[in-house]
């Protein structure tokens, strides 16, 4: 529930970015893939991607209700894959697992750099996973909508099926012939075979345990709680109507019992349909979206200052604030970070901290002083002495309770200059 708080903050306070919307053809590996963007042409250096991931068999106007809501405050793609809908026919010797680089090839066609947030739908879930244990370091975040789970190959409730004389195997395959027809319909081969890659995939049953090797990405799973039963055939429709509902229970319980092991996942329950999240409820998914958007800004910072130059390190400070709420990066916990920074040897990534506190805070005494400290550390202690006689200055007119320690600096230095 305070999470939910949160980010209903946050959907109310982030300021809209009305990008520019685009819909065109972009040729990977020789081939055309429909897509569709918003935003990208404003997007700020280090600034996360939305990419809106269907199901095999879906089209990307699955999505087309949660593109509106999140392209209005970050930048977003979604695409057609090959096979699929608007996008070339997949030809015969594309492999079945080209999901992951063609996502890659794309990201690189399209010159769109990490992090990336990847939403994904029922099956999707397989290859956003997928991309995510690949490339670890380039995902800020998973949404998993009504994701399947290993038990999708029903040998769970075999046993269960004798219901009316049936067997139970010759059931489940009937059911199952039934759900991957309805879930292919319209697309090529290839979409068949990728359909059998990715059920043996969720054989290992620790296929959703450790999407990174470090356990960081935070992971959000979603499911709606309103069994939507298909139209069977007569034949099917008693045992298709439980298996349909089981199954969909059986997904809940093992996300449940897997996120219970994780201290970055999060099990929601909408009251919508289950595998229509998309369109039924575009708001609660978007707001998912703006919580791993938002989420440990901090250590997003920090991460940063161990990666990147302090050049490219000026340039993602310059452009965070243009996309995270300011209530998030408060000058208490930046003056704190940067000076954790400087106890790691980064002293001109400090520095950059510094100057950005001082630049959102300019009447903060202790902005001042952190900005002198920066200054100093860097041998720069001629420039130092101003921002120090501007914290004394400062601190004096407010009586800062670290007025003591401001008057200690600017002495020091004045000393040092004074020899």
């Amino acid at each position: 529930m305070k999470a939910s708080i949160l980010v209903l903050v946050l959907l109310l306070s982030t300021s809209l970015i009305f990008g520019q919307e685009a819909e065109n053809y972009v040729t990977v590996d020789g081939q055309q893939v429909w897509v569709k963007s918003s935003g990208l042409e404003d997007r700020k250096f280090g600034q996360p991607l939305v990419i809106l991931h269907s199901s095999p068999g879906d089209p990307m106007d699955r999505f087309s209700k949660v593109f509106e809501q999140v392209s209005t405050y970050s930048p977003v793609l979604a695409y057609d894959g090959v096979g699929m809908d608007k996008s070339d026919p997949a030809g015969q010797s594309t492999p079945p697992d080209a999901g992951v680089a063609e996502l890659r090839d794309l990201l690189s066609a399209l010159n769109l750099a990490p992090p990336y947030v990847l939403v994904s739908n029922n099956w999707g879930a397989v290859s956003a996973q997928e991309f995510a244990r690949t490339y670890p370091e380039e995902v800020l975040g998973l949404l998993y909508l009504d994701p399947v789970s290993p038990s999708e190959d029903l040998s769970f409730s075999v046993a269960q099926l004798n219901i009316n004389g049936r067997e139970g195997e010759l059931t489940a395959a009937e059911y199952l012939n039934l759900q991957s027809l309805m879930l292919l319909s319209g697309n090529t081969q290839r979409s068949a075979a990728e359909i059998e890659l990715l059920k043996s995939k969720l054989e290992n049953p620790d296929f959703y345990s450790q999407p990174d090797p470090d356990g960081e990405i935070p992971t959000i799973f979603m499911f709606g709680k309103v069994k939507q039963t298909m139209v069977f055939e007569d034949s099917l429709y008693l045992v298709g109507k439980e298996l349909l509902e089981q199954r969909l229970q059986d997904r809940v319980d093992f996300f449940q019992d897997l996120t219970a092991k994780q201290t970055k996942s999060t099990l929601l329950l909408s009251a919508d349909a289950a595998n229509y999240l998309p369109l039924q409820s575009a708001v609660a998914v978007s707001l998912q979206v703006q919580q791993l958007l938002y989420s440990d800004p901090l250590r997003r910072i920090w991460t940063a200052s161990r990666t990147m130059n302090s050049s490219d390190f000026e340039r993602f400070m310059d452009g965070l604030r243009a996309y995270v709420p300011e209530f998030l990066l408060s000058e208490r916990d930046l003056n704190m970070i940067g000076y954790s920074m400087m106890r790691a040897d980064l002293y001109q990534h400090a520095l950059v901290i510094f100057a950005d506190n001082l630049k959102n805070h300019p009447n903060s005494a202790n902005a001042y002083d952190s900005y002198g400290d920066g200054l100093f550390a860097l041998g720069r202690v001629e420039e130092s002495l101003s921002a120090f006689r501007k914290a004394v200055e400062l601190g004096e007119k407010e009586n800062h309770s670290d007025l003591g320690l401001f008057i200690k600096n600017l002495k020091k230095t004045e000393e040092i200059v004074s020899n």
